[in-house]
Protein backbone atom coordinates (compact mmCIF):
# COMPACT_ATOMS: atom_id res chain seq x y z
CA UNK A 1 0.00 0.00 0.00
CA UNK A 2 2.90 2.40 1.03
CA UNK A 3 4.69 1.16 -1.59
CA UNK A 4 2.78 1.81 -4.27
CA UNK A 5 1.25 5.30 -3.37
CA UNK A 6 5.26 5.93 -3.06
CA UNK A 7 5.97 5.05 -6.53
CA UNK A 8 2.97 7.15 -7.61
CA UNK A 9 4.01 10.06 -6.38
CA UNK A 10 7.57 9.57 -7.79
CA UNK A 11 5.75 9.45 -11.12
CA UNK A 12 3.68 12.51 -11.12
CA UNK A 13 6.40 14.09 -9.51
CA UNK A 14 4.25 17.13 -8.18
CA UNK A 15 4.24 18.75 -4.89
CA UNK A 16 1.37 17.25 -2.31
CA UNK A 17 -0.24 17.83 1.27
CA UNK A 18 -0.68 14.50 3.31
CA UNK A 19 -3.26 15.14 5.77
CA UNK A 20 -2.81 12.91 9.53
CA UNK A 21 -5.68 11.00 9.93
CA UNK A 22 -4.16 7.94 12.31
CA UNK A 23 -1.07 6.70 12.39
CA UNK A 24 -0.79 4.35 9.49
CA UNK A 25 2.59 5.56 8.38
CA UNK A 26 4.20 4.97 11.64
CA UNK A 27 2.27 1.76 12.86
CA UNK A 28 1.68 -0.87 10.62
CA UNK A 29 -1.44 -1.25 13.05
CA UNK A 30 -2.61 1.86 11.90
CA UNK A 31 -4.14 3.17 15.59
CA UNK A 32 -0.67 2.44 18.08
CA UNK A 33 -2.62 0.25 20.06
CA UNK A 34 -2.39 -3.18 21.05
CA UNK A 35 -5.81 -5.56 21.61
CA UNK A 36 -4.60 -6.89 24.42
CA UNK A 37 -3.17 -4.18 26.63
CA UNK A 38 -4.55 -0.42 24.52
CA UNK A 39 -1.97 2.26 23.56
CA UNK A 40 1.48 0.29 22.58
CA UNK A 41 3.26 3.13 24.10
CA UNK A 42 5.07 3.70 21.11
CA UNK A 43 8.27 1.43 22.42
CA UNK A 44 11.56 1.47 20.57
CA UNK A 45 11.59 -0.93 17.19
CA UNK A 46 12.30 -4.24 19.13
CA UNK A 47 9.43 -3.98 21.16
CA UNK A 48 7.16 -2.52 17.52
CA UNK A 49 8.75 -6.04 16.43
CA UNK A 50 6.98 -8.11 19.01
CA UNK A 51 4.21 -6.74 18.35
CA UNK A 52 3.69 -7.20 14.87
CA UNK A 53 5.14 -10.82 15.26
CA UNK A 54 2.02 -11.78 16.80
CA UNK A 55 0.05 -10.85 13.41
CA UNK A 56 -2.99 -9.04 12.33
CA UNK A 57 -1.31 -5.84 11.06
CA UNK A 58 -0.64 -4.65 7.69
CA UNK A 59 3.14 -5.44 7.61
CA UNK A 60 5.47 -7.52 10.12
CA UNK A 61 8.71 -5.57 9.59
CA UNK A 62 8.61 -1.60 11.24
CA UNK A 63 12.10 -0.51 9.96
CA UNK A 64 11.06 -1.23 6.20
CA UNK A 65 7.08 0.22 6.96
CA UNK A 66 8.41 3.20 8.36
CA UNK A 67 10.66 3.86 5.52
CA UNK A 68 8.22 3.95 3.09
CA UNK A 69 5.87 5.59 5.34
CA UNK A 70 8.00 8.35 6.75
CA UNK A 71 9.63 8.93 3.41
CA UNK A 72 6.01 9.97 2.27
CA UNK A 73 5.55 12.48 5.12
CA UNK A 74 9.37 13.55 4.70
CA UNK A 75 8.58 14.79 0.91
CA UNK A 76 5.52 16.16 1.71
CA UNK A 77 4.90 19.37 0.87
CA UNK A 78 2.50 20.24 3.45
CA UNK A 79 2.01 17.84 6.66
CA UNK A 80 -1.65 18.84 7.86
CA UNK A 81 -2.64 18.23 11.30
CA UNK A 82 -5.68 18.52 13.03
CA UNK A 83 -4.29 18.27 16.72
CA UNK A 84 -1.20 19.97 18.13
CA UNK A 85 -0.56 16.09 19.88
CA UNK A 86 -0.85 14.96 16.51
CA UNK A 87 1.71 17.28 15.39
CA UNK A 88 4.17 16.18 17.57
CA UNK A 89 3.32 12.71 17.56
CA UNK A 90 4.83 13.06 13.76
CA UNK A 91 7.61 15.03 14.34
CA UNK A 92 9.09 12.93 16.80
CA UNK A 93 9.46 10.70 13.63
CA UNK A 94 9.99 13.01 11.08
CA UNK A 95 11.59 16.02 12.62
CA UNK A 96 12.02 17.42 9.31
CA UNK A 97 8.84 17.13 8.43
CA UNK A 98 6.64 21.27 7.13
CA UNK A 99 3.85 19.97 9.25
CA UNK A 100 1.05 22.81 10.32
CA UNK A 101 -1.33 22.44 12.84
CA UNK A 102 -4.90 23.03 11.24
CA UNK A 103 -7.86 21.76 13.20
CA UNK A 104 -10.72 20.41 11.07
CA UNK A 105 -13.23 22.77 12.44
CA UNK A 106 -12.34 26.13 13.75
CA UNK A 107 -15.28 26.59 16.23
CA UNK A 108 -15.47 23.51 17.37
CA UNK A 109 -12.14 22.69 18.61
CA UNK A 110 -11.90 24.32 21.84
CA UNK A 111 -15.77 24.84 21.73
CA UNK A 112 -17.23 28.30 23.24
CA UNK A 113 -20.17 26.03 25.66
CA UNK A 114 -23.04 26.64 27.81
CA UNK A 115 -23.48 23.75 29.90
CA UNK A 116 -26.43 21.56 29.70
CA UNK A 117 -27.31 19.87 32.73
CA UNK A 118 -29.95 17.36 33.51
CA UNK A 119 -31.21 16.97 37.32
CA UNK A 120 -30.36 14.28 38.69
CA UNK A 121 -32.55 12.82 41.75
CA UNK A 122 -31.86 10.62 43.96
CA UNK A 123 -34.14 7.66 43.38
CA UNK A 124 -33.22 7.69 39.63
CA UNK A 125 -29.70 6.27 37.78
CA UNK A 126 -27.20 8.33 36.65
CA UNK A 127 -27.56 8.38 32.82
CA UNK A 128 -23.66 8.16 31.00
CA UNK A 129 -24.16 8.61 27.28
CA UNK A 130 -21.23 6.80 24.75
CA UNK A 131 -21.19 8.03 20.58
CA UNK A 132 -20.04 6.18 17.76
CA UNK A 133 -18.97 2.79 16.48
CA UNK A 134 -17.76 1.36 19.12
CA UNK A 135 -14.60 -1.14 18.34
CA UNK A 136 -11.37 -1.95 19.91
CA UNK A 137 -9.44 1.20 19.94
CA UNK A 138 -12.53 3.47 20.35
CA UNK A 139 -12.61 1.62 23.89
CA UNK A 140 -15.59 -0.81 22.92
CA UNK A 141 -14.07 -3.52 25.30
CA UNK A 142 -13.12 -1.30 28.26
CA UNK A 143 -16.87 0.30 27.93
CA UNK A 144 -17.91 -3.25 28.74
CA UNK A 145 -15.23 -3.77 31.71
CA UNK A 146 -16.83 -0.45 33.00
CA UNK A 147 -20.54 -1.77 33.06
CA UNK A 148 -19.46 -5.15 34.66
CA UNK A 149 -17.45 -3.29 36.95
CA UNK A 150 -20.41 -0.67 37.56
CA UNK A 151 -22.54 -3.45 38.23
CA UNK A 152 -20.46 -5.22 40.59
CA UNK A 153 -19.87 -1.99 42.82
CA UNK A 154 -23.72 -1.62 42.68
CA UNK A 155 -23.71 1.79 41.00
CA UNK A 156 -27.22 2.98 39.65
CA UNK A 157 -26.23 3.95 36.14
CA UNK A 158 -27.99 3.17 32.11
CA UNK A 159 -25.88 3.10 29.54
CA UNK A 160 -26.49 4.39 26.30
CA UNK A 161 -24.79 4.06 23.12
CA UNK A 162 -25.60 6.43 20.24
CA UNK A 163 -23.93 3.96 18.26
CA UNK A 164 -23.28 1.05 18.07
CA UNK A 165 -21.10 -2.21 18.74
CA UNK A 166 -18.84 -3.83 16.73
CA UNK A 167 -18.05 -7.61 16.35
CA UNK A 168 -17.34 -9.55 18.56
CA UNK A 169 -18.15 -6.98 21.05
CA UNK A 170 -21.79 -6.98 20.37
CA UNK A 171 -22.29 -10.43 21.43
CA UNK A 172 -20.92 -9.42 24.87
CA UNK A 173 -23.48 -5.98 24.90
CA UNK A 174 -25.97 -8.13 24.08
CA UNK A 175 -25.48 -10.21 27.36
CA UNK A 176 -25.63 -7.02 29.46
CA UNK A 177 -29.58 -6.40 28.76
CA UNK A 178 -31.45 -3.47 29.85
CA UNK A 179 -29.03 -1.82 31.73
CA UNK A 180 -27.32 -0.91 28.32
CA UNK A 181 -29.25 0.23 25.21
CA UNK A 182 -27.93 0.84 21.70
CA UNK A 183 -29.27 3.19 18.74
CA UNK A 184 -27.54 1.59 15.90
CA UNK A 185 -25.84 3.32 13.39
CA UNK A 186 -27.18 7.08 12.63
CA UNK A 187 -26.91 9.62 10.04
CA UNK A 188 -24.91 12.46 11.13
CA UNK A 189 -26.99 14.97 11.15
CA UNK A 190 -29.45 12.93 13.50
CA UNK A 191 -26.72 12.18 16.17
CA UNK A 192 -27.83 15.50 18.42
CA UNK A 193 -31.47 14.57 18.69
CA UNK A 194 -30.70 11.19 19.25
CA UNK A 195 -28.23 12.63 22.21
CA UNK A 196 -31.56 14.54 23.36
CA UNK A 197 -33.06 11.86 23.80
CA UNK A 198 -30.93 9.99 26.29
CA UNK A 199 -30.37 13.43 28.45
CA UNK A 200 -27.30 12.47 29.46
CA UNK A 201 -25.87 13.70 32.80
CA UNK A 202 -22.75 12.76 30.88
CA UNK A 203 -21.23 11.68 27.67
CA UNK A 204 -18.31 9.17 28.82
CA UNK A 205 -15.10 8.74 25.42
CA UNK A 206 -13.26 5.45 26.46
CA UNK A 207 -10.96 5.78 23.56
CA UNK A 208 -7.58 3.46 24.06
CA UNK A 209 -5.72 5.18 21.33
CA UNK A 210 -4.38 8.64 20.40
CA UNK A 211 -6.87 9.71 18.53
CA UNK A 212 -5.66 12.40 16.20
CA UNK A 213 -9.22 14.65 16.45
CA UNK A 214 -12.36 12.74 17.25
CA UNK A 215 -15.48 14.30 15.41
CA UNK A 216 -17.59 12.26 18.14
CA UNK A 217 -15.94 14.82 20.23
CA UNK A 218 -17.24 17.75 18.19
CA UNK A 219 -20.62 16.20 18.77
CA UNK A 220 -20.47 16.07 21.99
CA UNK A 221 -19.06 19.87 22.48
CA UNK A 222 -22.29 20.98 20.42
CA UNK A 223 -24.12 19.05 22.77
CA UNK A 224 -23.50 20.92 26.24
CA UNK A 225 -23.44 18.25 28.25
CA UNK A 226 -20.55 16.87 30.35
CA UNK A 227 -17.83 15.13 29.28
CA UNK A 228 -15.78 12.84 30.63
CA UNK A 229 -12.62 11.60 28.59
CA UNK A 230 -9.17 10.05 29.07
CA UNK A 231 -6.15 12.24 28.62
CA UNK A 232 -4.70 10.90 25.37
CA UNK A 233 -4.57 12.39 22.08
CA UNK A 234 -6.53 14.82 20.98
CA UNK A 235 -8.56 14.93 24.07
CA UNK A 236 -6.43 17.29 26.37
CA UNK A 237 -5.92 20.13 24.04
CA UNK A 238 -9.44 20.35 22.93
CA UNK A 239 -11.26 20.10 26.47
CA UNK A 240 -8.86 21.05 29.31
CA UNK A 241 -10.18 23.90 31.06
CA UNK A 242 -13.86 24.27 29.42
CA UNK A 243 -16.64 23.70 31.39
CA UNK A 244 -17.91 21.10 32.19
CA UNK A 245 -15.19 18.84 31.02
CA UNK A 246 -12.64 16.67 32.40
CA UNK A 247 -9.91 14.00 32.19
CA UNK A 248 -9.25 10.65 33.26
CA UNK A 249 -5.60 9.35 33.34
CA UNK A 250 -5.49 6.63 30.01
CA UNK A 251 -4.15 4.39 32.75
CA UNK A 252 -7.06 4.14 34.92
CA UNK A 253 -8.57 0.77 35.47
CA UNK A 254 -12.37 -0.13 34.46
CA UNK A 255 -12.99 -0.57 38.33
CA UNK A 256 -11.48 2.73 39.01
CA UNK A 257 -13.58 4.69 36.09
CA UNK A 258 -16.80 2.97 37.84
CA UNK A 259 -15.87 4.58 41.01
CA UNK A 260 -15.11 7.70 39.19
CA UNK A 261 -18.49 7.57 38.22
CA UNK A 262 -20.10 6.91 41.57
CA UNK A 263 -18.29 10.24 42.57
CA UNK A 264 -19.73 11.97 39.71
CA UNK A 265 -23.04 10.64 40.83
CA UNK A 266 -22.52 11.98 44.50
CA UNK A 267 -21.51 15.25 43.23
CA UNK A 268 -24.45 15.65 41.16
CA UNK A 269 -26.35 14.70 43.95
CA UNK A 270 -24.88 17.44 46.58
CA UNK A 271 -23.93 20.11 44.15
CA UNK A 272 -25.97 19.86 40.86
CA UNK A 273 -22.88 19.18 38.41
CA UNK A 274 -20.94 16.43 37.52
CA UNK A 275 -17.62 17.45 38.83
CA UNK A 276 -15.51 20.76 39.62
CA UNK A 277 -12.52 21.19 37.00
CA UNK A 278 -9.90 23.73 37.92
CA UNK A 279 -7.59 22.46 35.30
CA UNK A 280 -5.77 25.15 33.24
CA UNK A 281 -5.26 25.45 29.60
CA UNK A 282 -1.98 26.24 28.85
CA UNK A 283 -2.21 27.60 24.70
CA UNK A 284 0.01 27.19 22.10
CA UNK A 285 2.43 29.84 21.40
CA UNK A 286 0.27 32.78 18.92
CA UNK A 287 0.32 31.56 15.59
CA UNK A 288 0.98 27.71 16.19
CA UNK A 289 -2.23 26.85 15.35
CA UNK A 290 -3.59 28.02 11.62
CA UNK A 291 -7.30 28.23 11.82
CA UNK A 292 -7.67 30.00 8.72
CA UNK A 293 -5.98 27.59 6.79
CA UNK A 294 -8.43 25.75 4.54
CA UNK A 295 -10.96 28.76 4.18
CA UNK A 296 -7.81 31.43 2.91
CA UNK A 297 -4.91 28.87 2.39
CA UNK A 298 -5.76 25.06 1.55
CA UNK A 299 -6.68 25.73 -2.73
CA UNK A 300 -3.54 27.35 -4.06
CA UNK A 301 -4.09 29.26 -7.09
Amino acid sequence: MLEELGGFLRRVSLPYDLSIHDYTAICPRINLFKTESGYCNEPEEPGCLRCLSTGGALADDILWWRHLGLSLVADADRVLCPSVDAERRVRRYASNARTIVVPHEHQLYRSVRTLRLCRLQASEPLRVAVIGVMNAQKGGGFLLDCIEAAVEIGLSVVWSIVGEFTQPLKTRANALGPRLTTTGSYRVNDVHRLIRIVEPHLILFTQRWPETYSFTLSEALQSGYPILAPEIGSFPERLRGLTGCQLYPIETSAHALAEKLMSVRDTYLTSGEPFIDSAVYAAPKQGFIDFDFYQHHYVRT
